[in-house]
C-alpha cells in the first residue's frame, strides 16, 4: 500500500496553510505533530477530499485521489476533531445508520456493527443513548464508525483531546491494534499519544514538514539538547526568563529544572537523554505560551 503527498500546497487568501508538503506512506501508524495552526487539519482535510489543494496532488498507488471518486471513499475512514453524532440514538442504532450511509446493508451491517462494538468495548452499552456516554465512550464510537468499511487509510484528527489518561491509553492501544494492515494517520498536539505507538513521526511547522523519522531516531538526533539542574527556588525565575524550561519541580527550597538548550545552561547542569516531548518543545517553544509549555503530560493547547 502506498500513499504519496506530492508538493501539496493549500493557500487561503494571504495565508499558506500547507506549503509544498511531500511524503510517502506505507502500512503503519504515522503521528502528525505540530502546534495549533501548523497545518495538520488542513492536510487531513485535503486527504479526505473535503478541501481541494491549491497545487500539488495526493496519490494512492499512483492514482490521483481526486479522480478516484467513490472508489477512494470506499477505502477511507475519518474521525474528525469534532465528531458529530445523534444524541438520542443508541450506539447500535447509530452504527447501523452509519453503515447504511456507507452502503453496508442487511446482515453484513448487523454483523459488522456487533463486531466493532465488541472491539471498542461498547457491547455492554450498545442500547444506551449516546448522550449518556462519557467523552471516551463517544470517541470509541467515533473510531468504530470510522472503520465500518474496513478502510485502508484511517485518518484521526485530535482523537484523544479531552480524554482522561485511562481512556487515552485505551484509545492508543485500539489504534495500535488497527494498524496491522492499513495506514493510520494520527494528528495531535499531545506527544505521549504518538510516542509509543507511531512507527513514524512527522513534525509540521507553519505548513511545512519540519522533521520526520521514527521516535527513536528523532530523539537520538536530539542528544545534547536536554539538561537537568538543581537551583535555589529564588534563582528559578532567572532561568525561566533565559531558557526553555520544559519541567520544573520544587523539592524543599530547591527547584529541579529540565532545560532544553543547545548550550549548557550552567556548570552544574547534567546532560540527560532527550524524549520526543523535549524535541517538540525545542522546535515549537516560540509558538507556545509558558502555561502551555508547563502543561502536564506534554499537552499543548
Amino acid at each position: 500500500m502506498e500513499l504519496t503527498f506530492d508538493r501539496l500546497t493549500k493557500q487561503f487568501q494571504n495565508k499558506i496553510a500547507v506549503d509544498r508538503f511531500s511524503y510517502t506512506m506505507e502500512n503503519g501508524v504515522y503521528g502528525l505533530l505540530g502546534a495549533n495552526g501548523a497545518g495538520k487539519t488542513t492536510l487531513m482535510r485535503m486527504l479526505c477530499t473535503i478541501l481541494k489543494p491549491t497545487s500539488g496532488e495526493i496519490l494512492y498507488h499512483g492514482a490521483n485521489i481526486d479522480g478516484m471518486g467513490a472508489d477512494y471513499r470506499d477505502i477511507l475512514g475519518y474521525l474528525p476533531q469534532n465528531f458529530g453524532y445523534y444524541p438520542d440514538f443508541s450506539a447500535r442504532d447509530f452504527m447501523l445508520y452509519m453503515a447504511s450511509l456507507k452502503g453496508i446493508q442487511g446482515k453484513a451491517a448487523k454483523r459488522r456493527t456487533e463486531e466493532l462494538l465488541q472491539m471498542t468495548g461498547l457491547s455492554d452499552v450498545a442500547n444506551q443513548k449516546i448522550r449518556t456516554f462519557s467523552g471516551g465512550m463517544k470517541q470509541r464510537l467515533g473510531i468504530a464508525q470510522a472503520i465500518l468499511n474496513d478502510p485502508k487509510i484511517l485518518v484521526l484528527d485530535e482523537p484523544t483531546a479531552g480524554l482522561d489518561p485511562r481512556e487515552r491509553i485505551r484509545f492508543r492501544n485500539l489504534i495500535s491494534d488497527l494498524s496491522q494492515d492499513r495506514i493510520v494517520i494520527l494528528s495531535t498536539h499531545i506527544v505521549s499519544d504518538v510516542e509509543y505507538i507511531a512507527d513514524q513521526i512527522l513534525m509540521m511547522k507553519k505548513g511545512r514538514l519540519l522533521l520526520d523519522g521514527s521516535p527513536a531516531s528523532l530523539t537520538a538526533n536530539a542528544a545534547g539538547l536536554v539538561w537537568t539542574l538543581n537551583v535555589p527556588d529564588g534563582e528559578a525565575r532567572s532561568y525561566e526568563n533565559n531558557y526553555c524550561i520544559c519541567n520544573l519541580r520544587h523539592i524543599g527550597n530547591m527547584a529541579e529544572l529540565r532545560i532544553v538548550s543547545k548550550e549548557k545552561p550552567a556548570p552544574a547542569a547534567q546532560s540527560v537523554p532527550a524524549n520526543l516531548e523535549d524535541l517538540f518543545l525545542y522546535h515549537f517553544a516560540d509558538e507556545l505560551s509558558p502555561k502551555d509549555i508547563h502543561s502536564e503530560g506534554g499537552e499543548w493547547e
